[in-house]
């Protein structure tokens, strides 16, 4: 008997499927690395400045057409995330339903550090994610309007993603606290 052989017979490969929860660290780099990208973008419409690492603040200062750009590449960039993704996780076999799935379970915990609370549908071709635990801070007219920023680039991964005709919607329901994304497939 080789020494190869004996070495696999100490450490037997397990094939069930085990679930492996994201740490901690996984998820925080997630979070900061979507910032990132978004700073990044914003960065690229204002002027240099070597104290502040942050462009967010500058964000709502710009003119409507630069913020129209700024959305307009990050929906560029969003829509690359997206179709990445999905050439990871499709195959041929994959229906829409796993796909819908994978994107609640996946994708959306590494844009928002948390499951999706409710996937609905309208058995129409229309699915409701709704999150009821959605940060809710961008009520401060300040930052409000850099929040859009990060749902255009939620709203076109999961476009991409599930390689929809139609924008990906979001609703905000102040009364509820919560956010619900709307895929439309159909």
């Amino acid at each position: 008997m080789s020494a190869n052989s004996s070495l696999q017979q100490k450490n037997p490969v397990t094939l069930e499927k085990q679930v492996i929860e994201p740490s901690k660290y996984d998820m925080n780099f997630m979070s900061l690395y979507y910032s990132e990208m978004i700073n990044t973008i914003i960065s690229l419409y204002t002027s240099p400045s070597e104290h502040i690492p942050n462009y967010h603040i500058f964000y709502t200062e710009l003119s409507e057409e630069t913020r129209e750009e700024i959305i307009e590449k990050v929906r560029q960039l969003g829509s690359k995330i997206g179709n990445s993704l999905a050439k990871v996780s499709r195959t041929e076999k994959n229906t829409l339903v796993q796909n819908i799935k994978c994107l609640c379970k996946e994708v959306y915990p590494c844009l928002y550090q948390r499951p999706i609370d409710s996937l609905k549908t309208n058995h129409k071709g229309d699915y409701y994610l709704v999150d009821k635990m959605f940060d809710f801070s961008y009520k401060d007219k300040d930052i409000g309007a850099l929040y859009t920023v990060y749902h255009v680039m939620a709203c076109s991964i999961m476009r991409a993603f599930m390689n929809c005709e139609k924008d990906v919607q979001y609703r905000v329901d102040d009364d509820n606290n919560n956010i619900t994304y709307i895929i439309s497939i159909e």
